[in-house]
């Protein structure tokens, strides 16, 4: 049985961006990672929730991580946290509070 490989995106929003309805930029911080190295893009995060909006809950398909804004460019970044598709509910739950706990 292969391990399970995780995805983190961001997008980046500046006040340009978000007077036109869209983000300045977008893209992939890794694609195919292990657990180990995706945790680790959420060290200094402010705010964290689910896709859902109600909180770290398990059942969603990635966590949402708002890290503020920028103090020289005025730019707010968010990064998401991907869960593979055929992860369980109970390694789902773990990672969560792994994640809410650093």
């Amino acid at each position: 049985m292969s391990k399970q490989r995780f995805a983190v995106s961001y997008d980046i929003v500046t006040d340009e961006s978000a007077a036109h309805g869209d983000v300045e930029e977008r893209g992939y911080v890794c694609a195919d990672a292990p657990l180990s190295i995706a945790v680790t893009y959420f060290v200094n995060t402010r705010t964290v929730h689910c896709d859902s909006g109600d909180g770290l809950q398990v059942g969603d398909d990635w966590l949402t991580f708002h890290n503020g804004m920028e103090f020289f460019t005025g730019a707010y970044e968010t990064r998401y946290f991907h869960f593979p598709a055929t992860i369980t509910n109970a390694s789902r739950e773990r990672i969560i509070r792994l994640i809410r706990n650093r």
